[in-house]
Parts: structure tokens; C-alpha cells; sequence
């Protein structure tokens, strides 16, 4: 327990699970992909013997992936995906995320259109009627 203290005092778990996926990717493709990290679903959890399990969850496959565990006790990390499939399950999530955002993009950009169409719509209007 006191490494689980230890780890919560000196740095915060998103730090950790930085670390890890930094160290799994290499710096330079951590780098690359540092804007898609807030998009990403991670997930982490303490199991028994103080070890970190963080998993993902790929929107494209619909499934969680454990991605690695870090023992909290000697900070070894333990990964159960190659650094290949990683790389292509990120890649393939990155592409999701992007559809989304343009689906997002043009959902919202209709909206605001209606919107302006609207106010226009009624501003004639109110222009007609004090006209008449």
C-alpha cells in the first residue's frame, strides 16, 4: 500500500500512464501523437501485489486492450501488446477519431446555419411588419 501512496503523493496516474505509453512508443511517435491522447479511452486500475493495469478501449474493434502493467512497487512495466500492433491499433483509432470530428464538424456547422437562417427569416419579418 505504501507504493500505491507513494506513486498518488510524488505523481498523478496520468503522468504514469504518459511514461508508459511514451516508453512503449518511443519519443519521437509519442510526439507525433500527443494531440490524440485526450481522445483516447484509457483506463487504469490497481490490482493485487501494487501492480497498474492500464487498458484502451478501440471504438473501431468495440473491445478494451490491456496495453501494459506497471508494478508500482519497482516500476517495471509488463506490455501484452507488440509495439507494432499498438502503433496500428492507435493509427486505426486516430482515423475514428477523425471521422468523428468531421461528422461533429458538419453536424455543428448545420446547426449554426439553421440558426443564422432563422434569425435572417425573422428579421425580414419584423422588417415587413412595421413596414405594413
Amino acid at each position: 500500500m505504501s507504493s500505491t501512496q507513494n506513486i498518488i503523493k510524488g505523481r498523478s496516474f496520468n503522468d504514469t500512464v504518459f511514461d508508459v505509453f511514451r516508453d512503449i512508443l518511443g519519443e519521437e511517435r509519442y510526439n507525433e501523437l500527443k494531440d490524440f491522447l485526450e481522445f483516447y479511452r484509457i483506463e487504469c486500475r490497481i490490482e493485487e501485489k501494487n501492480q497498474l493495469v492500464i487498458s484502451m478501449y478501440f471504438s473501431d474493434e468495440g473491445k478494451w486492450y490491456d496495453i501494459a502493467v506497471v508494478d508500482l512497487d519497482d516500476g517495471s512495466v509488463r506490455k501484452f501488446l507488440t509495439d507494432r500492433e499498438l502503433i496500428s491499433k492507435i493509427n486505426n483509432e486516430n482515423l475514428h477519431i477523425l471521422s468523428n470530428l468531421e461528422k461533429e464538424i458538419r453536424r455543428t456547422s448545420t446547426v449554426i446555419l439553421s440558426i443564422i437562417a432563422f434569425l435572417i427569416g425573422a428579421s425580414i419579418g419584423i422588417i415587413i411588419l412595421q413596414i405594413l
